[in-house]
C-alpha cells in the first residue's frame, strides 16, 4: 500500500479545519442531483414544452432472487412481486410506446438495464422490450447496451438472447468471492458460479464484462479484499467497479456502524488503488476502472458531463433528467402500473433546476470522474466562469491537494479520489444543504423531506 498516500488520507479524515470526514453513519455515492431528500411531487404537465432529440435510456427491472442485505433500491424477491415479470414488461412497452408518443423517434446514445437483477426476466421478455425499443427510437450504429446481472441467473442461452439483441456490455454484481462473507449479506451464488458466471459470458462472445465489488463488509479482512481483487484480475475482466458499503439509515446492518473502521476502508481503498494500477486499470471515476478508456462506460461519462447528459428512464423506480429537469418514476408498482394504463407517463417526483442548481449538479457529478468538470464546457453553459461561483471552494479544495487544476479542467487527485463522495457534497447548493440539515448526502428515499 501506498503509505504516504494513506497518511495524507489520515490527515484530511482528522482534520477539523475543512468538512471532508468520511461518517459510516450517513454515507452514500452521489450518482443523482439534487439528492432524494430534496425532491418534490411534480405538477401535472411539467414536461408538455420539453423536447428530447437525443437521450441516454435507464431500464429499471425490479425483480431479484432474493434481497441482498445491504440493499435499498427499488426491487422485490420474485416470490413477493406484486406482479408478473410478463405483466411488468407488457407495461413497460406501453410506456415506451408513450414516450415516443409524447417526444417522438429520440435517438439513444446508449441503454442500461438495471435494478434489480434485470437477468430474471426470459429471453421472450427482454425480445419484447429491444423489439419495442428499435420499434419507438432511432437506435444510434454501435450503440452501448449494458446489462446488469447477477452470476445465479446467468446461462448460456440467456446471454446468448442478450448478444443476440445488441448487448454489448455485461456487469456481474459477485461483490465479493468469500463464501461466507456471501452468505452474511444473503447474495445468493458461490465464489464458483461467480467466476463461472465470467467464464460464460467470455464463451458468447461478450467482451466487455465489468464486475462489481463491495469493500467495507461486517467481518471482512484487507486478506479477503485482496485475494478477491486478485482472483478477479486473472479472470481479465474488461472493467471492475468498487463500491463502499453504503449502510441504510432503516436497513439490517446495524452491526456495520457498530464495527465500523473508516481508517480499515480507507486503507481497503488504497490498497485496491495500488492493485489497479499494479494491473495495468486505467481509474475512470472514484471507483470505476477500467483495462482501456474505451471500456469505460459511455452512459455513465455522457450523464454525469455537459451535452449528452439526457436520460429517459423506462420502469418503476427509474430516475431520469429531461432538460432542467431530475425526476422520478414512480416508486410503488402500483402507482406505475396505473398511470401506465391511463396513458400517462409514470413520473412521480423530482425537482426543477435552476442555474444555480444546475451549475452544482454539473460539478457534484463531474467532480467525481477523472476527467473531472470541463472548464470551457461550463462557460459555455453557464457564460460564467467557474471560479466566480465556486472560487473559495476550489481554493480550499486545492490548498488541501485534493483537486488539480490545469487549463482544461478541475479534477480529483489521487488523494481526492480517496474523498470523491464527501468532495461532491460541498458542491451542493445552499438551497439544498439548507433543506438537508445535518444530513450530508441525502440519498435514501425513506427520509424524504416533507
Amino acid at each position: 500500500m501506498d503509505q504516504s498516500l494513506f497518511q495524507q488520507a489520515i490527515k484530511i479524515q482528522n482534520s477539523t479545519a475543512i468538512d471532508i470526514k468520511k461518517n459510516e453513519k450517513d454515507y452514500a455515492f452521489t450518482f443523482i442531483y439534487p439528492p432524494s431528500q430534496v425532491l418534490y411531487p411534480l405538477r401535472e404537465g411539467i414536461f408538455d414544452n420539453k423536447e428530447i432529440k437525443e437521450a441516454n435510456l435507464y431500464i429499471h427491472i425490479p425483480y431479484c432472487t432474493g434481497r441482498c442485505t445491504y440493499c435499498y433500491f427499488g426491487c422485490y424477491p420474485l416470490e413477493k412481486a406484486p406482479i408478473s415479470r410478463e405483466d411488468y414488461v407488457n407495461t413497460m412497452v406501453k410506456e415506451i410506446e408513450l414516450v415516443s408518443s409524447k417526444y417522438g423517434k429520440v435517438r439513444i446514445s446508449s441503454v442500461h438495464f438495471g435494478g434489480g437483477t434485470p437477468t430474471t426476466l426470459s429471453n421472450a421478455q427482454f425480445d419484447s422490450i429491444f423489439n419495442a425499443i428499435r420499434k419507438n427510437f432511432d437506435v444510434a450504429d454501435k450503440l452501448e447496451i449494458t446489462v446488469e446481472s447477477s452470476p445465479e441467473t446467468l446461462t448460456e442461452e440467456k446471454l446468448e438472447c442478450l448478444v443476440k439483441n445488441g448487448v454489448n456490455r455485461l456487469n456481474i454484481g459477485i461483490q465479493t468471492l468469500n463464501n461466507d462473507l456471501l452468505k452474511s449479506i444473503n447474495r445468493r451464488h458461490s465464489a464458483d458460479k461467480a467466476i463461472a458466471g465470467i467464464r460464460l459470458a467470455k464463451k458468447v462472445g461478450i467482451n466487455n464484462i465489468n464486475v462489481d465489488l463491495i469493500y467495507g463488509l461486517y467481518g471482512q479482512t484487507i486478506e479477503d479484499w485482496t485475494s478477491t481483487l486478485e482472483s478477479i484480475f486473472n479472470e481479465e475482466v474488461q472493467s471492475i467497479s468498487t463500491y463502499r458499503l453504503r449502510i441504510h439509515p432503516s436497513g439490517n446492518l446495524k452491526q456495520q456502524i457498530v464495527s465500523f473502521d473508516e481508517t480499515k476502508a480507507i486503507e481497503m481503498y488504497i490498497t485496491m488503488l495500488n492493485m489497479m494500477k499494479e494491473r495495468g486499470y486505467y481509474q475512470c471515476s472514484s471507483h470505476k476502472f477500467a483495462q482501456k478508456v474505451e471500456f469505460a462506460q459511455k452512459q455513465i461519462i455522457n450523464k454525469r458531463g455537459i451535452g449528452k447528459d439526457m436520460l429517459i428512464p423506462l420502469g418503476m423506480s427509474a430516475y431520469g433528467y429531461i432538460e432542467d429537469i431530475l425526476f422520478w418514476n414512480a416508486r410503488t408498482m402500483d402507482e406505475y402500473v396505473e398511470k401506465i394504463n391511463s396513458g400517462r407517463l409514470p413520473y412521480s417526483i423530482g425537482y426543477e433546476l435552476d442555474k444555480t442548481e444546475e451549475m452544482a449538479k454539473v460539478c457534484v457529478l463531474g467532480i467525481h470522474n477523472v476527467g473531472g468538470i470541463k472548464l470551457k464546457k461550463f462557460r459555455d453553459k453557464f457564460d460564467i466562469d467557474i471560479m466566480n461561483v465556486y472560487g473559495d471552494l476550489i481554493k480550499k479544495l486545492e490548498s488541501n491537494d485534493l483537486i488539480e487544476i490545469d487549463e482544461e479542467s478541475i479534477k480529483p487527485s489521487l488523494l481526492g479520489m480517496v474523498f470523491a463522495d464527501e468532495i461532491a457534497t460541498q458542491f451542493y447548493s445552499k438551497n439544498v444543504k439548507e433543506k438537508l440539515g445535518d444530513r450530508k448526502y441525502g440519498i435514501f428515499f425513506d427520509e424524504i423531506l416533507k
